[in-house]
């Protein structure tokens, strides 16, 4: 990967997660149970999903960069919704998200090529670098940023 890839997709990563936050922070409170989608995911949801989403990615991040060849585990986003209380106020969720992607982004700008090219390997999709990391999450904010926007439409 080029730097210049990188770098287009490091921004769209900081756009999309700002571009999540505000959609949250425009969004009427009413309007946070309402469904996004025919699957019933809400604003409110969504808030917790993208949230734990970024724990989860940040941690691989720092496995993938401090550990050698690490085993990364898969996660199903749905028994998280079911079991982690998604119904809870979206406060402290919208907070971690702010504060997680942006250091990720900060972890990311300091990598060196030896850190970038480092592997480990994902239970689903096989070798897993920090470039795969970036290149599967830098759309992920943006999204889900683009879900809670139809709510308001």
């Amino acid at each position: 990967m080029t730097d210049e890839h990188r770098t287009e997709l490091l921004s769209r990563y900081r756009l999309g997660a700002a571009a999540l936050l505000e959609t949250l922070a425009r969004l009427p409170e009413e309007y946070m149970d309402r469904a996004t989608e025919a699957d019933g995911w809400t604003p409110r949801m969504v808030a917790h999903h993208v949230a734990d989403a970024e724990l989860t990615a940040g941690a691989r991040l720092r496995r993938l960069v401090a550990e050698d060849g690490p085993r990364i585990s898969a996660y199903d986003p749905d028994t998280y919704a079911r079991r982690l209380h998604y119904d809870r106020s979206p406060a402290a969720s919208v907070a971690l998200i702010s504060a997680v992607t942006q250091s990720n982004a900060e972890l990311l700008e300091s990598l060196s090529e030896e850190e970038w090219a480092r592997a480990g390997v994902h239970e689903q999709s096989g070798p897993y670098t920090a470039e795969t990391w970036l290149e599967v999450y830098a759309g992920h904010c943006q999204a889900h940023a683009e879900q809670v926007a139809r709510v308001l439409s």
